[in-house]
């Protein structure tokens, strides 16, 4: 806590910072009697007159540093030293010879259509059937069909012995016959059926009808069947009300 003096009235003054007056009342009256002085003094600011850069007509000012002698003389000035520095040139395109105007020294073609043309799509050879087509660095292939033949491969049916040509690396019989006249190795638990799947049962109504059990619902008591890991309620109503009780309880 520091004691000040107020500037106003001279009373002292309690304050953990700096404080110079002691109320509102007081900041207000020194305030007015300071404007009063500056008022009575005639203070009046240097007058100057200056030539405009840009128009050269002369104006009035306050201030030094004051150039122009408006805003429009400014602006123009501006794009006037822009185009200064952006000089256009003229150049010829390397792709179709064409004469085109640019600011930039860099530039060489007239568009984006002959960049494409020079630069990223270029004069490119097929792997497999050897033709010259234009395209980009990653495309290896003139089309669909040469991709599809270079990546063909020569496997033997597990069934019949014959060889096939296929795209796909984990295909093993040529046709659906000799897929389903292979010997079924597995057996469904449920219905005892044969089967190729790797899996216990032979499809999902089979892996239903195993996992069904008698269940009693915990609200109304009725007996149902159901095929879930921890079946609780034999309908929507009973898992509603389940729900209300909860809400109930927590309130």
């Amino acid at each position: 806590m520091k004691q000040e003096i107020c500037k106003n009235c001279g009373k002292e003054v309690t304050a953990i910072g700096r404080k110079l007056f002691c109320c509102a009342e007081c900041q207000s009256n020194h305030y007015n009697k300071n404007q009063k002085i500056k008022k009575s003094k005639n203070i009046s600011f240097v007058i100057i007159t200056k030539s405009c850069i840009y128009c050269g007509k002369e104006f009035k000012t306050t201030y030094k540093n004051q150039i122009y002698c408006s805003n429009k003389c400014r602006n123009r000035r501006k794009y006037l030293h822009k185009k200064k520095i952006f000089k256009k040139i003229k150049k010829i395109c390397k792709n179709c010879g064409i004469e085109f105007e640019t600011a930039y020294n860099n530039k060489i073609f007239c568009n984006n259509k002959c960049l494409y043309k020079m630069v990223i799509y270029k004069n490119r050879t097929c792997k497999f059937c050897g033709k010259k087509f234009i395209g980009s660095s990653g495309k290896l292939f003139c089309s669909n069909e040469c991709m599809h033949n270079c990546n063909k491969k020569t496997i033997k049916c597990k069934f019949c012995g014959k060889d096939f040509e296929t795209i796909l690396h984990n295909k093993k019989y040529c046709n659906d016959e000799c897929r389903n006249s292979m010997p079924k190795k597995h057996t469904c638990k449920f219905c005892g059926k044969k089967h190729y799947r790797k899996g216990i049962f032979c499809s999902e109504e089979c892996l239903n009808n195993y996992r069904k059990k008698t269940v009693k619902c915990k609200i109304c008591g009725k007996e149902f069947e159901s095929s879930a890991i921890v079946p609780k309620y034999c309908s929507n109503k009973c898992l509603k009300k389940r729900r209300c009780n909860k809400n109930l309880t927590n309130l």
